[in-house]
């Protein structure tokens, strides 16, 4: 790592980017700064931020229309906070933690040459304005009726629907046409053309709630966004800062993600910066997955690798996934609360869900992977250059995405991610070869801990076709009711029992702060699911097989519980007991 490099340049890397926002307002008159009120345009603003995949009033993405999957379409959401949760804003101004994070901005704009009283009344002033815009979005638990999230506009409808601004300089259309005029994407807009608003309180209240405010806080906070995620790309002194707020925060880290546009809460185990080298690695796999995926299954997980997970044998991947779902469809069968036409139902979206194992045959082809990448262009020394080069790429990729005629890959993550996915819109299963590893599974451990293991996560994904969210799709993946009302009202009442459960979980080490059984629901139902699943399809294993699997030699233990045992291995990490707090399952 050229770290003598990044200490040379200092921050004049991140001047350019803040010319070409307009300058930060609370440098004032110092190089990055010079911002003039007679230039402000709210539009202008959010655009030139958005281009660089950061989002300081409005989340735009594009994705599957939720009714109508044969065509993608424009989002508009909000776009999270800096602080990891809602209730941290209601903390008192002079809390450790608002201390903290204003220090941390006036820290970063003194660097860039600010006046130390100054820029803490703008800081102060930053925090008001995120604080209200914090109010006024959807909170977590209410964001999981996917109908209520779905509400379709055309763009010319999008000005009688919610306000505009003269004095910011900010209609619906114009935003919407610059950022489809972003350069490398450049549509021609049309008024009919549709818009999915996800947060509706939001975005209904977002402009009037920017009118209570000068347009200098305004500018400050947006720019304030994307130089707060731009920190760790700094100096070492800036890390440092970094690390003093983290520190205070207790967690080292937190961001706001839509998985398949499902919203969770991430939190990272520790009060340190990641290193230096850690963080080349995570971009490297961010930003140029594919590649890197393709030297991973090379290395790991080859093409004969790849065919004995799928061929028919109890050691594998695919045969499991069948033996696992044949146990979901007999659970679903007991269901006693679920009537006979609703069941029925569930079971074609069962055998429906289709599944993805390993990685996408295409990274293996040299012209489909040249042409994928064909403008990114890394500069051997730039980094700051190059992360914002990469960030203005996905934005393109992302919007490119409104083409119908553009190739796309059908995996939605890098083949080395060690996770697993549910897709609803998609209605399916992902196992990327990343999590095709010890501990979730090895084609030569016993079946107790393959199905412990990786059989486990197969049915956790199986379930979260049929939670609380998961369920409002088809078995084409649109969002569609397809349950009775009787059977609704019935798994209602059901999941009030975990929420109830899940809701009374609290650790001492977190000072007895409760999980929050609504926003985890999801992942609680998949949990329960996923391991029963995968236990009757390993119990139903032994039966046909006639006989117990060997005994491990030197360990005193049953199959059975080398099933249990491997399922809470997958599920167990190492946290720092301050970091318990606010954390959330991972899907």
């Amino acid at each position: 790592m050229n770290t003598t490099n990044l200490k040379a340049v200092g921050i004049s890397v991140a001047l350019p980017l803040l010319r070409e926002i307009g300058g930060w307002p609370i440098l004032g008159t110092n190089e990055g700064g010079n911002w003039r009120e007679g230039d402000f345009s709210l539009t202008s603003l959010i655009v030139t931020i958005n281009k660089y995949s950061n989002v300081p009033y409005i989340y735009p993405y594009v994705y599957l229309d939720s009714k109508d999957k044969k065509r993608r379409v424009l989002y508009l959401d909000n776009p999270g906070s800096i602080l990891p949760e809602r209730k941290h804003y209601d903390q008192p101004r002079d809390s450790p933690l608002m201390k903290a994070y204003v220090d941390l901005g006036v820290k970063v704009a003194i660097e860039f040459g600010a006046d130390e009283e100054q820029a803490r009344r703008d800081m102060e002033d930053i925090l008001d304005l995120e604080t209200n815009l914090v109010n006024i979005t959807t909170p977590l638990e209410d964001r999981r009726d996917n109908e209520k999230l779905y509400n379709k506009f055309t763009v010319g409808e999008m000005k009688l629907n919610f306000t505009e601004s003269k004095e910011l300089d900010f209609t619906w259309r114009g935003y919407i046409q610059q950022l489809l005029q972003i350069d490398g994407v450049e549509f021609d807009l049309d008024e009919n053309q549709t818009v999915i608003v996800v947060d509706i309180q939001y975005m209904k209240r977002l402009i009037p709630v920017l009118l209570q405010f000068p347009k200098r806080t305004i500018t400050n906070y947006a720019v304030w966004r994307i130089m707060n995620n731009r920190i760790k790309d700094l100096p070492d002194r800036f890390r440092q800062y970094l690390g003093e707020y983290l520190k205070a925060r207790n967690c080292f880290a937190s961001s706001y993600i839509n998985l398949d546009r499902l919203c969770i809460i991430v939190l990272y185990g520790s009060s340190h910066i990641r290193s230096r080298w850690r963080k080349c690695v995570d971009v490297v796999v961010n930003y140029l997955g594919l590649p890197i995926g393709r030297l991973f299954v090379q290395r790991h997980f080859d093409e004969e690798a790849k065919a004995g997970a799928m061929i028919t044998s109890p050691f594998q991947i695919s045969d499991m996934s069948d033996n696992i779902l044949d146990s979901f469809r007999t659970i679903l069968s007991e269901l006693d609360w679920m009537d006979k036409d609703t069941r029925e139902v569930a079971e074609e979206k069962a055998l429906f869900i289709k599944r993805k194992i390993g990685y996408e045959d295409s990274i293996l082809d040299d012209d489909l992977l040249n042409r994928r990448y064909e403008n990114v262009t890394i500069h051997p020394v730039n980094y700051f250059e190059n992360m914002l080069f990469l960030l203005k790429r996905t934005v393109i990729d992302d919007l490119l995405e409104l083409r119908t005629n553009l190739y796309r890959m059908e995996w939605e993550v890098a083949p080395s991610t060690v996770n697993a996915y549910y897709s609803p819109p998609q209605n399916r299963i992902m196992f990327p070869a990343g999590i095709l590893q010890p501990p979730y599974y090895h084609k030569d451990y016993p079946r107790s801990l393959n199905y412990g293991g990786i059989g486990t996560l197969i049915g956790h994904e199986i379930t979260h076709g049929f939670d609380d969210r998961g369920r409002q799709y088809n078995k084409e993946g649109e969002l569609h009711e397809w349950w009775s009302k009787r059977s609704v009202d019935k798994f209602k009442d059901l999941q009030t029992c975990f929420i109830n459960q899940y809701g009374n979980f609290s650790s001492p080490e977190a000072d007895g702060m409760k999980v929050n059984g609504i926003i985890t629901l999801g992942e609680n139902i998949a949990d329960n699911g996923g391991v029963l699943q995968s236990y009757r399809a390993y119990r139903n294993f032994v039966s046909k097989r006639g006989s117990e699997e060997n005994p491990l030699p030197g360990l005193n233990i049953t199959h059975d519980q080398l099933f249990f045992i491997n399922f809470a291995q997958g599920y167990g990490n190492s946290t720092e007991s301050a970091c318990l707090l606010g954390s959330i399952p991972m899907p």
